[in-house]
């Protein structure tokens, strides 16, 4: 929980200087430019600023971007709206958790941070036009008001939640099972944000540079530099651990996400059961290499061959014998 944001809401709703909610709360007020700092806060102290806050059980980022708590549920209610619309352009198999367990306004922070990044001024007043009655048009077969339908900021959201679709199956259907791997210790390591910043790299696919988001190149260019030592980071650690890899991960970035939806969607299915990644093969080989060598002295000696008498040139001339022989 952002302590600066906390504070700046304890304040302002009780009308009192930071000096003053720091004699109040008993702390001194370095304490408090401490909280708001970023320093631990105690959940002992949390749960009580929280309660001089006024904002129950939302998120403070939120109720600051947005300008106040009525604006917050407001805006929640939209994500989750879209969220729930955007599913249904789920054809990659895998279960999206993000936008289907939305227990909490975390997906809420996700969006809001997300576009405050790439520059976009988040309106104090909720749009008129983004007001509407969601239970009545998450109805299927209900047709959506047109001014809603193409308010920059609504087309902006979903159409990042489409593209986290296509991200989350890969995730799911090649990446997951690397992670999750608890032998290989990435838990622990900057790969674990891979999961959890997926709508990032989803926004930095479907949305461009605009006057809306000023500062998406910046943010786009941040997001794949990020998510490229990530998931080097994977490929480097599955490597040393001779874990095959069923794709290439880098595909992540580099592809389109409707390519990417669709190889999930391939693997969900089974297309993929015999069309395996060219890391597998080279496992494979360097597999039978090594069957070779052990078992080589025992041939040979069995054979009565003195293995040091053939070199390399000797092998290659003698391959090229045989495959002269079988034309």
């Amino acid at each position: 929980m952002n302590g600066g944001n906390l504070i700046k809401l304890v304040t302002a709703n009780l009308g009192c200087t930071q000096k003053e909610l720091a004699k109040q709360l008993g702390v001194s007020g370095a304490q408090i430019s401490k909280w708001k700092s970023g320093e631990y806060i105690s959940e002992e102290m949390e749960a009580l600023l929280v309660s001089l806050s006024g904002i129950g059980k939302r998120d403070p980022d939120i109720v600051v971007w947005t300008g106040g708590n009525e604006q917050a549920d407001q805006w929640d209610t939209l994500v989750r709206f879209l969220a729930s619309l955007s599913l249904e352009f789920n054809d990659t198999g895998y279960y999206i958790e993000p936008l289907t367990l939305v227990e909490d306004d975390f997906l809420c922070w996700k969006v809001l941070q997300t576009l405050l990044e790439a520059g976009i001024e988040i309106p104090q007043a909720f749009p008129a036009a983004l007001a509407i009655d969601y239970a009545k048009y998450s109805q299927k077969g209900t047709q959506l008001p047109i001014e809603f339908t193409m308010h920059p900021i609504v087309q902006v959201i979903f159409d990042s939640f489409k593209a986290l679709i296509h991200l989350y199956g890969f995730y799911s259907a090649y990446i997951s099972e690397i992670i999750e791997n608890w032998d290989l210790n990435l838990m622990d390591t900057e790969a674990c944000n891979i999961e959890p910043c997926l709508l990032d790299l989803a926004f930095s696919k479907s949305a461009r540079q605009s006057l809306l988001l000023p500062d998406f190149n910046d943010f786009k260019h941040k997001t794949l530099n990020e998510y490229r030592q990530w998931l080097e980071l994977v490929k480097k650690t599955a490597f040393e651990h001779n874990v095959p890899l069923r794709a290439e991960l880098l595909n992540l970035i580099y592809d389109n996400h409707e390519n990417i939806g669709y190889a999930a969607k391939e693997e969900n299915t089974g297309a993929n059961r015999y069309r395996l990644h060219p890391d597998v093969y080279m496992n494979e080989m360097l597999q039978n290499q090594r069957a070779i060598l052990k078992l080589m002295p025992a041939i040979c000696e069995k054979l009565g061959i003195d293995p040091g008498q053939f070199d390399d040139a000797e092998m290659l001339l003698s391959e090229a014998a045989e495959m002269t022989d079988v034309q």
